[in-house]
């Protein structure tokens, strides 16, 4: 694994939502400059952020190819969002640290019942053969639940009238 430099840590109030079971979206370079956007599941680990995948996947051939991405992960419930931004050096982790890594994200997400049963844990387990290393090199968070609580006394919502529901 070649990721440039030492993570830098998030501010602390984005933990939750780093340690957290939520969807990341990543963001890789395609080859003619456009940026791929994915849903994945995500482990952070010791200040690093992990993203398993198959690596015959456009994420991993773009991340091959240009060493960088960006992933945000966020809550969306009206008047409470928060999220954070984060962007740095990436790489693929193959063999057996990137299956150890692979497994560790998918017990994230999926439930011992899953994990064992042959046609999902196995399916998952033998799709996803790499991680895609993201070495945090700048944050951006957001919290309108704060904002919210700071100059609004909390009112912002759906039930009070004040924001539409999400579709």
């Amino acid at each position: 694994m070649s990721t440039e430099g030492t993570p830098i840590a998030p501010p602390s109030f984005a933990l939750s939502l780093l340690n957290g079971r939520h969807i990341a979206t990543l963001a890789t370079q395609r080859i003619d400059g456009s940026i791929h956007l994915a849903a994945i599941w995500f482990l952070y680990h010791e200040g690093m952020l992990y993203f398993p995948t198959n690596s015959n996947s456009q994420k991993a051939r773009n991340v091959a190819r240009t060493p960088s991405a960006s992933a945000m992960i966020d809550t969306r419930v009206p008047g409470q969002e928060q999220g954070i931004s984060v962007s740095g050096a990436a790489a693929i982790i193959h063999g057996p640290q990137g299956r150890e890594l692979v497994a560790q994200a998918q017990r994230r997400y999926l439930t011992p019942k899953a994990l064992y049963e042959s046609n999902v844990g196995a399916a998952y387990a033998a799709f996803d053969d790499v991680v895609i290393a993201l070495t945090p090199q700048r944050w951006t968070t957001w919290d309108i639940a704060q904002m919210n609580a700071d100059n609004f006394d909390g009112i912002l919502g759906v039930e009070s009238g004040y924001l539409y529901p999400y579709d």
